[in-house]
């Protein structure tokens, strides 16, 4: 059993932790949100949705329609991330009198390097997963000469559909930011204001009053794996974010840490160490109604290369490609007369193509072929310039 000294070492680093937590963390506002959601314990939540019928036709003579309904829905989200570590700092490595500095010292270096750049990580990850999913994501190379403009234009899209007294906020990474302080049409357009995270306020840079939240662009991107043992990492076909416009109120961060435990060497039975856990319990969602308040720019690259062999057609004219798609996807093939570029995750628009099927083509045109996923975005492509001997005569 732990000591009295250890739960009370315990209770000093909890504090340190839940300071350090609000501070570091790049996302901490979207947590403004988890008192929406009903949660006692276990692995999930349940988030109210609530629908009605609009108006109808007053008639005199029998009043008003009876046809108006509300309903009230339970959307069931389950937590997915449950994250850990323990460390153990060697008896004679520290003095037990400053042991309580020592300890809130690793904690605080964890707190600022670990845990917070991950927690931000998949939560830009899930956003962007979401959105890609219901079409709410584009994809944008920022130049000094468009980035504004293009940001406007994004932003402009986001308030048609949830007005201009909806609170929007703009995460946007910081090379984007840099860029956009390049460009020229910035002379009068951005302004400071003060942004709120509980009762911590900073000076940020705002567009039309919507503050502009810099994140760093290694916890930015679209997709990362999470090691069972140390982390995380961008995955290789991790594309960088340009910008998260979203309606403050749309995005719903619960955490629950289950606080640090602290074992002195006396009450540590595997070693004369210090030991030191921590424990993050934590998600996020997006509710089926608000998913309206949310749009991501991304930077695509260029999709992995499609293994694709091409050969002479059965028929005058044609030529033909052999390829094997991945489970659940198809294929699809335009001929132009400069090389696609084949941006991943962008949704083009093709030919639905059989493999070894005949396309009539000519030589000196392109063949682009192009892999997609249930979405029809790009997973996969190649371009390859016909020459006549691609072609059957």
């Amino acid at each position: 059993m732990p000591s009295a000294n250890s739960m009370t070492y315990a209770q000093l680093f909890q504090e340190s932790l839940d300071e350090v937590m609000i501070q570091d963390i790049t996302t901490g506002f979207m947590e403004a949100q988890a008192s929406q959601v009903q949660y006692s314990g276990g692995n999930t939540v349940r988030i109210p949705k609530i629908s009605m019928t609009g108006l109808g036709t007053y008639n005199r003579a029998t009043g008003f329609p009876t046809s108006g309904a509300v309903t009230t829905e339970w959307e069931t989200k389950t937590f997915t991330m449950d994250r850990g570590q323990q460390f153990q700092i060697d008896e004679n490595d520290v003095d037990e009198t400053k042991f309580v500095a020592t300890a809130a010292n690793v904690l605080r270096q964890f707190q600022r390097t670990k845990v917070g750049p991950e927690v931000d990580a998949y939560r830009f990850k899930t956003i962007f997963g979401l959105a890609n999913t219901a079409l709410k994501t584009g994809n944008y190379i920022p130049v000094a000469a468009t980035v504004f403009q293009q940001l406007k234009n994004d932003i402009a899209a986001v308030q048609d559909i949830v007005g201009e007294s909806e609170e929007l906020v703009v995460c946007i990474s910081m090379p984007t930011a840099n860029i956009l302080d390049q460009s020229d049409k910035l002379t009068h357009e951005l302004s400071e204001m003060e942004f709120a995270v509980g009762n911590v306020s900073t000076k940020v840079k705002a567009i039309d009053g919507i503050p502009l939240i810099k994140i760093p662009s290694a916890r930015f991107k679209s997709d990362y794996t999470f090691s069972a043992t140390d982390g995380f990492s961008a995955t290789a076909t991790a594309m960088n974010l340009n910008w998260v416009i979203m309606a403050r109120r749309s995005v719903i961060a619960v955490v629950k840490t289950d606080g640090i435990r602290v074992f002195s060497p006396a009450d540590n039975i595997n070693a004369r160490a210090w030991l030191l856990d921590l424990r993050k319990y934590h998600d996020l969602w997006i509710p089926d109604n608000k998913m309206d308040g949310i749009y991501v720019s991304y930077y695509s690259t260029v999709a992995p290369a499609l293994s694709a062999t091409i050969a002479q057609g059965s028929a005058s004219g044609t030529t033909k490609a052999t390829i094997t798609a991945g489970a659940g996807n198809t294929l699809g093939y335009t001929l132009t007369v400069a090389a696609d570029p084949g941006y991943y995750n962008t949704i083009p628009t093709v030919t639905t193509y059989t493999s070894a099927a005949d396309i009539s083509a000519t030589a000196g045109q392109y063949l682009n072929l192009f892999e997609l996923n249930a979405a029809g975005r790009i997973v996969k492509f190649v371009s390859h310039l016909l020459e006549s001997s691609d072609i059957k005569t």
